[in-house]
């Protein structure tokens, strides 16, 4: 029966973690708790959703075990009482199912269950993972998630695709790809491989992307270990494990999308840029979001009008190789893009008034989006 004495700063940060993936008054009780087990490596802390599952390990630095046990207690009430204990310490011991808390002033009992009926989560193993810097793996997720459909009917383009490359800049190279039928976006990361580099495609829902990324922000790891098994993908840091399922839906093949035709160049400082996207984009049409862009040799002409409202004509210095011509898009499809960025300048590449245009961000970040077509705009 388990009898532990745990340092409770550090079991407060353990069960704020395993939150994050614990649901609230679901149709499935189990998955409201947190089992808890001592382990030769520390104490144990898992929760799942099904979708994702968190496994988080406070080391023998913070707790103290007397007697092995295992608990399945209600994750939210757990971590609501150890909060308001105002002591340093706190006990935890086993009374058959029950886990009790002790401390100077009381005793407080939690009603368990069978640590069976909790769902078995996928272990990492460690003989074949990509590693690479968390802040990278984020990036990959911040500069790919936005793109994704929020349209409940297109469950395909809700997910984001994971592709394992070799490019120019990089010799592995974890990929991430997203769209949602009008824009398309690719982004890439420096991984270093131990085993086998994975060779199949795999696709995650952006749902679950959302999810690891706010676990991982809570956390805030270094470098971080990344897995495939099992239909799942599995993150391991220092402190936890993170497993989350995949998807079974189909992505569109992006390479016959990426247009490798686009002759015209144009580069740009992003100030400059953003600045009077966001402008015209204040006199666009509220209910039919349009801005025209026309290039010149020396400069962008960005324009909009708003019904109601009157027009913007805002005149951008920028370097354009290529015939002039007019195009229009989405504004916030540019800006959702511009907002993600982090360097000085622009470089986007084009073709004519009917093809898409690629916006790069080093060579990391490739960012398509298609025109509006004039009979749309009409």
């Amino acid at each position: 029966m388990m009898k532990i004495k745990c340092h409770r700063q550090s079991m407060i940060k353990a069960l704020q973690t395993i939150n994050h993936v614990v649901v609230q008054k679901d149709l499935y009780p189990v998955l409201e708790k947190v089992r808890i087990t001592t382990s030769d490596h520390g104490l144990i802390f898992r929760a799942t959703d099904l979708n994702i599952s968190i496994t988080y390990t406070l080391p023998l630095d913070y707790v103290d075990i007397y007697e092995e046990g295992e608990l399945l207690l209600s994750a939210n009430k757990f971590l609501s009482l150890v909060r308001e204990i105002p002591e340093q310490y706190i006990s935890l011991e086993q009374e058959e199912l029950n886990g009790v808390i002790l401390c100077s002033d009381g005793r407080f009992c939690f009603l368990g269950e069978d640590t069976n009926k909790f769902p078995e989560i996928v272990k990492f193993e460690e003989t074949s993972y990509l590693e690479l810097a968390c802040t990278d793996f984020q990036y990959l997720i911040k500069k790919t998630l936005f793109a994704t459909t929020t349209e409940k009917t297109r469950f395909d383009l809700d997910n984001v695709l994971i592709d394992f490359v070799s490019t120019e800049k990089y010799d592995k190279a974890l990929r991430f790809v997203s769209t949602d039928g009008k824009r398309l976006v690719i982004c890439d990361r420096k991984v270093n491989c131990e085993g086998e580099f994975p060779q199949e495609r795999l696709t995650i829902p952006a749902s679950c992307l959302n999810q690891i990324d706010r676990v991982l922000n809570s956390t805030n790891p270094e470098d971080i270990r990344v897995a495939f098994l099992e239909n799942q993908m599995l993150i391991r840091t220092p402190e936890m494990i993170l497993t989350s399922r995949l998807s079974d839906a189909s992505f569109p093949p992006y390479e016959k999308v990426m247009q490798k035709d686009l002759p015209y160049k144009t580069s740009c400082v992003f100030n400059y840029f953003f600045s009077a996207l966001k402008r015209a984009n204040l006199m666009a049409d509220d209910r039919n979001k349009i801005f025209q862009m026309s290039f010149s040799k020396y400069s962008m002409r960005l324009s909009s009008r708003g019904e109601g409202t009157g027009e913007a004509i805002i005149d951008v210095p920028c370097v354009f190789h290529g015939e002039p011509f007019d195009i229009k898009f989405n504004p916030n499809f540019f800006l959702e893009a511009l907002r993600l960025t982090e360097r000085d300048d622009i470089v986007m590449l084009s073709k004519d008034s009917q093809s898409p245009i690629l916006l790069k961000d080093g060579e990391d970040f490739q960012y398509l989006v298609l025109p509006i077509k004039l009979d749309e705009a009409e």
